[in-house]
Order: C-alpha cells, then structure tokens, then sequence
C-alpha cells in the first residue's frame, strides 16, 4: 500500500448510541471523524527524509463566544475529544489569539461584544497566517442570507445554538478534512510569479 494510505472507521450500538437509524448514523459518523488520522484528534507531520517516525501533535481549537456556559460547553466537548483549547470572550480576543498562535480550527461566535464574528473573519483575512484558518460559525440564526453571508466570509461550516455535542465533534472535524482537502488542492494547482 502507499505510505499515505490510511482507513477510518465509526460504529454505533443499538440503543446505547441511538434509537433511530438516523441516530446510529450519526453516531458512527462521529466516530468515523473522530478516528481520523494516526490518532484521535492527532495529525501526522510529514515523515522526514531518515524514516523516522511521524511527529504526532494535538490539534489546537480556539473557542470563541461572549457566553460562558458555550464556552465551558465547548471547551469540554473538544478536551475529551483530545483538543488543546484557547478560549476568547470577544471579538478583540479572538483576533489577538488567533495572530498571535493560529489555531487549527476557531469556533466563532457570530454576536460578540467589541467585534462581531463578521469583522473577526475580515481582520483574520488580511493577514496571511490566519487567512486560512477553517471557521466553524456558532449562531443561533440560521437564515438563508445568513449562509451566504458566511460563505462570501470563508467560513466552512456552522452549527447552531444550542447543539448537540457529538453534532458539534463531528462538525468540527467536517471542517477540518474539509480544509486539509483545500490545502492539498491549493498545494496541488500550478502557481505562477
């Protein structure tokens, strides 16, 4: 097989996963994401040229919400799924954070004191180590101009308020593979000076 072959997989019991086939699903799903890469919430730097081993490193979330109950929520969600947390109070926060050490993914606020999430992802979009980073929006609106909205801004995905846990695991990891996938084709597409 080649070396960047892998397989993930999830599964789910009946009923201590879910009772419904729509449940069951979905908790394999998680589980699926959750078991992607070389460990659980771990990704795999580049092998270097002797064949040594991978270096494996924690993913890094920052959690960005004026709302202490959503963060200590989110913050505990991603701790057990294995996640090194930031945390942010607002939208001034969430950019000093997020320049200062970019995390592999932000869960965004959309209503923030002091900046809102609109202008948290125009301000991460001007500098070139954050304009990438994979956003996961938390609202508790969910309209259609809204969605196009966060489309035109970059961000990958949302959930919405309140959620539940393992929607928010899995989400989270959506928006990762998502955006290992747009780095790959980005890397992948010819460039010219």
């Amino acid at each position: 097989l080649p070396p960047d072959f892998g397989i993930s997989f999830g599964t789910a019991t009946f009923p201590n996963d879910g009772t419904t086939i729509d449940e069951l699903l979905h908790g394999a799903d998680t589980e699926m994401y959750a078991a992607r890469g070389p460990g659980r919430s771990l990704m795999a730097s580049e092998l270097p040229t002797g064949g040594a081993a991978p270096e494996l490193t924690k993913l890094r979330a920052l959690v960005a919400d004026d709302d202490p109950a959503v963060r200590t929520l989110c913050a505990s969600i991603l701790e057990q799924s294995g996640f090194e947390l930031d945390l942010a109070v607002d939208g001034a926060a969430t950019i000093s954070h997020a320049l200062r050490n970019p995390p592999d993914v932000l869960l965004l606020d959309l209503r923030m004191p002091v900046a809102d999430g609109w202008q948290v992802m125009e301000a991460l979009s001007q500098d070139p180590a954050t304009e990438r980073i994979p956003v996961l929006m938390m609202t508790g609106a969910d309209d259609e101009a809204l969605l196009d909205r966060a489309d035109q801004a970059g961000i990958i995905d949302f959930v919405t308020k309140p959620f539940d846990p393992a929607r928010l695991v899995s989400s989270v990891y959506r928006v990762l593979e998502w955006a290992q996938t747009r780095e790959e084709q980005h890397a992948a597409t010819p460039h010219t000076p």
